[in-house]
């Protein structure tokens, strides 16, 4: 429910995306946000709070939302009592358990190609659950693969 902490400011996308691009996985957004995690995680563990502050500022990241992110981890493991792995998952592993609460969020490339505003750069939309019509995300390492099918 918590917006993504990536920062894509109208003025600094280039930057912000150069920031970001370490973070991806060339065949999954879920795995970069994973990426992401573990890398905020070693480097709150290594910074003091005001250091870890300007770090997230200077990343493009917005510090608030990384601290409900962290937040709602630490209250799902308290409510839950869920022990993080002893091992990281496999990524095959990780979209299958994704995709048991998300099957209402596939998607399958539409066969119609849209113009973007300018007219000239084509948008590949995706048709997902009752018809609803979506695209990827600009910054997303997806986003140039277009793949067929997208969760």
């Amino acid at each position: 429910s918590i917006q993504d902490p990536r920062e894509r400011p109208s003025d600094k996308q280039q930057q912000a995306d150069e920031k970001h691009r370490r973070f991806a996985d060339p065949e999954s957004d879920f795995m970069a946000y994973l990426n992401l995690w573990n890398y905020l995680r070693e480097k709150q563990h290594e910074l003091s709070s005001s250091a870890f502050r300007r770090l997230c500022k200077a990343e493009f990241l917005n510090y608030l939302r990384v601290r409900e992110w962290q937040d709602i981890y630490s209250q799902l493991r308290q409510a839950l009592g869920v022990q993080p792995n002893s091992r990281p998952a496999e990524p095959q592993q990780v979209h299958t358990s994704l995709l048991v609460g998300l099957l209402s969020h596939v998607g399958v490339k539409d066969v119609m190609e849209k113009r973007g505003a300018d007219g000239r750069r084509p948008i590949q939309e995706y048709i997902g659950a009752r018809n609803a019509r979506f695209a990827i995300f600009p910054g997303s390492a997806l986003a140039k693969k277009q793949p067929q099918w997208v969760m």
